[in-house]
């Protein structure tokens, strides 16, 4: 056979066919170099280009060798410029003991890949083309025991097949089903229509078959990024697990790679969504079992969805929604009786605003103040400016007066400062709604690369409820046990009316803590005040999951002393009876005492290693998080986890365990944290505002 000339990212290789095997000729590249997190002594990761070897087809030798480490480690190839590729191989080091077992690729664009080593270490991948100047190689899974990772060669090329390109533009995309049982039902699990409502007719599987499973084949490879679920409509309840679907299961690639699918909802009908970094395969299999015993084990629908595409949203929710208007402003009643150096006295908290704001607040006679908020179009590309400036009279009362036309549309928050007090003292926050300001830029800082997987834009009433049956998002923190809170604030179920949690003017959601009024705590702490969460994994374990996924929230924070917002993931397993383990991932918690700053933490909960990793910034180098609108993303990645603000990096740790489950978000807004609680200044009410949340993979 004549030899086939290969021009690679970082080698020129002669392939030719020897006998029945593979022989590769490399010779060295200067258009890539590779570097690494970690190497053991004696090795380098520049050498993987090399991986020259003889004519004998032998393996190359192992030229790289990680120092101690294997979950986490990193090994980047950089281009001098962007190259096109679609190919990507390694050769492992031939021995099981060193040979990664899982690792996502990630490209400068942010897309990713998954990709599964077989027990030498060996893989190799065609992918859908793409222009990267980078390229980052990160080990997700080693062999039990397994203290090194090495590798013999790392190769991105441009020599892939097409046919993973072309699956995309396919109309009408073939697949076969195939089950352990009653086959000639199987075409049931792919008869509906998701986008439209449809779920079709229910795939059972045949009594006896008590550990089914459901396999998906196509003739073409393709690069899947997510997988939905609905299982078959069912009542049926474990006394001792009481808030479990009756369902679970775990997707398995023909790549041997695996996702857990920890929750399949029964009575609700509700869907479960996972998604994940992508990974090019040419089949699937759903491994369905009973988390109830008695359950019944059936699926009305499974749908598998390529990179690019965002898995449609299950529209049945037949729950409650909530939504509020802001309060119109009312006539300012008579000043309370002062309990702070700074009180507002009206408009009330979140009270919307027409063009021209009148504070009244309650200070000291004579006391000087003024008022300061974020303004996004001025001379130095938006900042906090001071919008008024009053002087109290002799009753204590003084009245800022300032135009809101100049400020943007919607929620803001005005700073009140006592000019004679410390800058980090004395402060009240007045949180208003403007209807006639400024359009801003409401964009996130994704990576163009990923794959928007959850798009929550808060223009509908919201669908919730506190478990999350016959809803979108559950109202309390999921666990088997049926759902618990934490902090010095109720979580309000959305039953009770109070509104703490809902739509505000159908483009935001908007979390309020407040007082609990006549309601007593019902977990019995006593506790003085109610707040909200809401959570994309309902406590049944159905809902939205993310593997490897990019997190992404636009936030106004809560101000106040002791409100405590948070923005943060828990692994999806954790809240099922099947692990004791928890992984949890903070993209930020806000505490209202000190609005300059943030915290973004990793912590392991019941296992050997649970020292959280708290990387608490102040200032953390963003405007006041009380005054300006930001995005707060994070990346969870093999291992660790990365933090952004305004697309800006701020953090990144290590160390993360579990990481390979998948990962469900929150938004709450607790109090205390440590911190005592005074909102007495605002009348014991404070707002939390969130714009949006999406999640990528």
């Amino acid at each position: 056979m004549t030899p086939s000339r290969i021009l690679l990212a970082a080698a020129v290789v002669v392939v030719s066919v020897v006998g029945g095997a593979v022989v590769y000729v490399a010779t060295r590249s200067d258009a890539a170099v590779v570097t690494a997190t970690s190497t053991a002594t004696g090795y380098s990761a520049g050498d993987l280009t090399d991986a020259s070897v003889g004519g004998d087809g032998s393996r190359p030798e192992v030229a790289w060798r990680s120092a101690g480490e294997t979950t986490g480690v990193a090994l980047t190839m950089t281009w001098d410029e962007p190259t096109t590729v679609d190919r990507v191989r390694l050769v492992g080091s031939g021995v099981a003991d060193t040979s990664m077992t899982s690792a996502t690729l990630t490209f400068s664009d942010g897309s990713s890949l998954l990709l599964s080593p077989d027990e030498r270490g060996d893989v190799s991948v065609d992918f859908t083309p793409r222009s990267t100047s980078s390229a980052v190689l990160r080990v997700a899974g080693a062999p039990e025991g397994a203290r090194e990772v090495a590798l013999g060669a790392w190769r991105i090329d441009a020599t892939g097949d097409a046919s993973v390109a072309r699956w995309a533009d396919r109309a009408a995309q073939q697949v076969d089903v195939d089950t352990t049982s009653d086959p000639d039902a199987a075409q049931a699990l792919v008869d509906g229509d998701l986008a439209g409502g449809d779920a079709g007719a229910t795939w059972t599987a045949a009594t006896g078959d008590d550990e089914p499973s459901i396999g998906l084949r196509w003739d073409s490879p393709r690069e899947l990024s997510s997988v939905v679920v609905l299982g078959g409509l069912q009542s049926v309840v474990d006394p001792g697990y009481t808030a479990a679907a009756p369902l679970f299961g775990t997707v398995v690639f023909d790549d041997g790679s695996r996702v857990a699918v920890t929750g399949i909802s029964g009575a609700d009908g509700e869907a479960t969504t996972v998604a994940f970094t992508p990974r090019v395969t040419r089949g699937l299999t759903l491994e369905l079992r009973r988390t109830i015993p008695g359950a019944t084990l059936g699926v009305r629908e499974i749908a598998a969805y390529d990179r690019g595409t965002t898995p449609p949203r299950w529209g049945s929710a037949d729950g409650p929604t909530y939504a509020v208007a802001p309060p119109s402003p009312a006539e300012c009643a008579a000043a309370p009786a002062a309990a702070a150096d700074l009180a507002l006295v009206c408009p009330e908290t979140g009270a919307q605003v027409d063009g021209d704001a009148v504070l009244t607040v309650q200070t000291g006679a004579g006391v000087e103040l003024t008022a300061r908020t974020w303004v996004p179009f001025t001379a130095d590309g938006g900042a906090v400016h001071t919008v008024a400036t009053a002087t109290a009279g002799a009753d204590g009362l003084a009245v800022l007066r300032f135009s809101t036309r100049e400020l943007p549309r919607g929620p803001v928050t005005v700073e009140i400062r006592r000019d004679d007090a410390p800058a980090d003292r004395a402060r009240l926050h007045a949180q208003l709604f403007n209807t006639v300001g400024v359009d801003v830029d409401r964009s996130g800082h994704a990576p163009a690369g990923l794959t928007l997987q959850w798009d929550e834009e808060f223009t509908d009433p919201l669908s919730v409820s506190q478990s999350g049956a016959g809803s979108t998002y559950a109202a309390i923190k999921p666990t088997y046990w049926g759902g618990t809170d934490f902090g010095d604030a109720v979580f309000a179920d959305p039953a009770w009316g109070e509104d703490t949690l809902a739509t505000l003017d159908s483009d935001y959601l908007r979390i309020r803590a407040e007082p609990i009024g006549a309601r007593t705590d019902p977990y019995g702490q006593g506790r003085q005040h109610l707040g909200g969460l809401l959570s994309s994994m309902r406590v049944d374990g159905s809902g939205f999951t993310a593997q490897y996924g990019y997190f992404e929230a636009r936030v106004l924070g809560a101000p106040g002393v002791g409100s405590w917002p948070a923005f943060w993931m828990l692994d999806s397993e954790s809240a099922t009876k099947r692990t004791t383990e928890q992984a949890e991932v903070d993209a930020f918690e806000l505490y209202g005492h000190d609005t300059s700053a943030s915290c973004h933490s990793l912590i392991n909960w019941n296992t050997e290693q649970d020292d959280p990793s708290i990387g608490c910034l102040t200032p953390n180098g963003a405007t006041d998080w009380a005054l300006s609108w930001h995005t707060y993303g994070v990346r969870i990645v093999p291992g660790g986890a990365e933090y952004f603000i305004d697309g800006r990096q701020v953090v990144e740790w290590d160390g993360l365990l579990n990481s390979e489950r998948p990962f469900y978000f929150m938004l709450n807004l607790a109090l205390g944290g440590g911190w005592p609680v005074d909102l007495t200044p605002t009348s014991g009410v404070t707002d939390m505002y969130v714009d949006w949340v999406r999640a990528y993979t």
